[in-house]
């Protein structure tokens, strides 16, 4: 079977890693090609037999004119690179690069599998919002992260929820006793994620554990100010970005997400299945379908900075309660193991084929 997958890049982010996983499975018995509008830096490992595209079709719009030819110029760009590869389905990731997609495989009769990898409201622009309404009605299948976001798209009839895998090269045995005082925080350096309201919550509790934060962002200027303020130098860490993740996972007793809303929270889903105690404010929409409550995390009232404080120090001042929910996490985080994940994607794809 030839497949194409399509995205813009394969910069950091959580659909670029999902699609470059995909990418690599498949290409296993099957002729898999990896198709990026855009021309960026690569972070992902890319098998070797996967025939790799970029087609260096993404330039800055500088009006609502020059977008339209901007956006005519990559339909066209993609519309013949997949007349050259000829594929049996495509397979494409997020809003924009799903529309483009959809085109292009509609007026080649070609079906297509569209992946969303944002939650459904966190898109403003209007002309993207309406296209969207219109045409993710012409994809074959629409595919959500979680099933809270799953319900937005009830005018569609082919939707369907996958999560994202869960990828360890490791067995963690590493006991809570034997890790280091360290509370982890993973992600991007940016509003969203609410990491000055986190360090605000650590800067109350009487603790020797450190904050330790990876991760880079427009907000690292004023975290560091924060935690100057605060006189927290000694206590609360922003290592930047790291290779060594899993490195942290495995030395640290407790994860913390502090998020507004997420569209699914890859950090936290890899913090549990490496043996962390997980905290999470039960933001919209992934959490609380990765946590089951008190059982292998603990799912904090939305934006309840007093409850996070309680429970960051509940699980600081009890280590048997923090060795339950690890052990709780990492064998629950088995349910989106990688070949379970790949699974559902086999079985949509052979689903689709059969039915084209």
């Amino acid at each position: 079977m030839k497949i194409a997958f399509v995205i813009s890049s394969l910069s950091n982010g959580g659909a670029e890693k999902v699609i470059s996983l995909l990418a690599n499975y498949f290409v296993q018995g099957n002729e898999v090609s990896l198709i990026l509008l855009c021309k960026k830096e690569i972070v992902y490992n890319i098998d070797n037999n996967i025939n790799l595209v970029e087609l260096d079709s993404c330039k800055n719009s500088v009006n609502i004119i020059d977008g339209i030819k901007n956006n005519i110029h990559r339909y066209k760009k993609l519309k013949n690179k997949i007349i050259e590869i000829k594929p049996d389905i495509i397979i494409s990731f997020l809003t924009q690069t799903n529309i483009l997609s959809i085109l292009v495989a509609n007026s080649l009769n070609i079906p297509i599998i569209s992946s969303e990898h944002s939650i459904y409201n966190a898109e403003k622009n209007k002309k993207w919002k309406l296209l969207r309404k219109y045409l993710y009605k012409k994809s074959n299948y629409v595919v959500t992260l979680t099933l809270a976001d799953l319900k937005h798209y009830n005018f569609l009839q082919h939707v369907t929820n996958i999560s994202n895998p869960l990828l360890l090269n490791h067995k963690n045995n590493n006991l809570i006793k034997d890790r280091e005082n360290i509370v982890l925080v993973v992600g991007r350096l940016h509003k969203v994620k609410q990491f000055d309201i986190l360090i605000n919550v650590f800067s109350q509790i009487n603790t020797n554990y450190k904050l330790v934060i990876l991760g880079e962002g427009s907000e690292k200027n004023n975290l560091e100010k924060i935690i100057k303020e605060k006189n927290l130098e000694k206590r609360v860490f922003l290592q930047g970005q790291v290779e060594n993740v899993n490195d942290y996972y495995q030395k640290s007793k407790i994860f913390v997400l502090s998020s507004k809303y997420e569209a699914f929270s890859n950090v936290l889903l890899e913090a549990m299945g490496n043996g962390c105690a997980c905290i999470s404010f039960d933001c919209p929409y992934g959490p609380n379908e990765i946590i089951t409550n008190k059982k292998d995390g603990i799912l904090v009232k939305n934006q309840d900075q007093d409850e996070l404080k309680r429970a960051i120090e509940s699980l600081i001042k009890d280590e048997s309660y923090q060795q339950k929910l690890s052990t709780n996490a990492i064998e629950s985080s088995k349910r989106f193991d990688y070949k379970n994940i790949m699974h559902k994607w086999e079985k949509l794809i052979d689903k689709l084929i059969m039915q084209n």
